[in-house]
């Protein structure tokens, strides 16, 4: 699958990405697996690499300075600015 074809699959799919239950318990593992890490410290920033919609970005932002979000689909990322509109931030 070429860059742009991949692209075009995860635009497609953040639709429903987070339709998913195993999504949420395998991001709610990676987000205690971070955090038993040592990374839950207000003065840390976190960079979130392949954050798709952002659900372990929005997990970890409570327990970190900030968390930014960096996704090769704008699908993904809009997606997630659609939560954080609806949640306000």
């Amino acid at each position: 699958m070429s860059k742009r074809e991949t692209i075009e699959h995860f635009n497609e799919a953040a639709l429903t990405w987070d339709d998913k239950p195993h999504r949420r318990i395998m991001t709610e593992k990676a987000c205690a697996a971070v955090l038993e890490a040592g990374v839950s410290d207000k003065g840390t920033n976190v960079i979130d690499f392949g954050g798709g919609t952002g659900n372990l970005a929005i997990m970890l932002a409570p327990h970190v300075k900030s968390v930014t979000v960096v996704d090769a689909s704008p699908g993904m990322i809009d997606v997630l600015g659609k939560k954080l509109d609806a949640a306000g931030e």
